[in-house]
């Protein structure tokens, strides 16, 4: 158990890194090795990460729809419960 949920968070990192990467590049990256190159991480681990994502979204090709649609599984939280 302990270690999907650790691959699903790895998965998740990704996900957010290529996002951060994105916006960047204010494109989506050419590839994983342009990913690692921006992100600051070795292509091995880049590799890792992709393999991560591709586990816990299976069906999922990039991790771009996910980010586009945020708002749906990540709703906005409130700033008076932050404080």
């Amino acid at each position: 158990m302990n270690a999907v949920i650790r691959s699903s968070t790895r998965g998740l990192k990704f996900a957010m890194d290529w996002g951060l990467d994105t916006a960047e590049l204010s494109r989506e990256p050419d590839s994983v090795d342009e990913y690692a190159e921006v992100i600051g991480e070795s292509r091995a681990t880049a590799f890792r990460d992709q393999q991560a994502f591709r586990q816990a979204f299976p069906t999922e090709e990039s991790p771009m729809r996910l980010i586009r649609r945020k708002e749906e599984f990540i709703p906005e939280v409130p700033f008076s419960l932050l404080s």
